[in-house]
Order: C-alpha cells, then structure tokens, then sequence
C-alpha cells in the first residue's frame, strides 16, 4: 500500500487518541489518497481546528478508519 508511515506518536496528541501507532501507513485522508506527506498536508489543510475528518491507514496489512477530531498545533 502507498502511504505516509507514521515515525512517531506523541503522548496526549489526537494522533494518540485516535488510536495511531508507530508504523501505521495513513493512505487515505477523508475520500482523498494520500502517497507523500506533502500530499497528506494539503488534505489536512482542507479543515480546519475542531473538524472532524476520516482518516484510513494500514497496520499488521489490515486496512482500519478512524475518525479524529483536529486541534489547532501549538
């Protein structure tokens, strides 16, 4: 699968809470792919703090969705 791999999660971040773990692969945010983190940005960049937006990734080769609530970076 082509994605964005996820190299770290911090402690208390959205990222943490929605349940994301190193080495998960983001493909997917809301309908759209997502292949490179410059990709993933632009998405992201498409809602803003307090949205709440689908997010698709891989782990252990089986595709799960969550949805996480996006907070304004400090």
């Amino acid at each position: 699968v082509n994605g964005v791999v996820i190299a770290e999660v911090s402690d208390s971040s959205p990222a943490e809470k929605a349940g994301f773990q190193k080495g998960d692969i983001v493909y997917k945010i809301g309908d759209e792919e997502v292949t490179s983190i410059a990709e993933m940005r632009y998405e992201l960049y498409k809602y803003k703090p307090g949205d709440t937006v689908k997010i698709s990734y891989v782990r252990n080769e089986k595709s799960n969705t969550v949805n996480v609530k996006l907070v304004a970076s400090e």
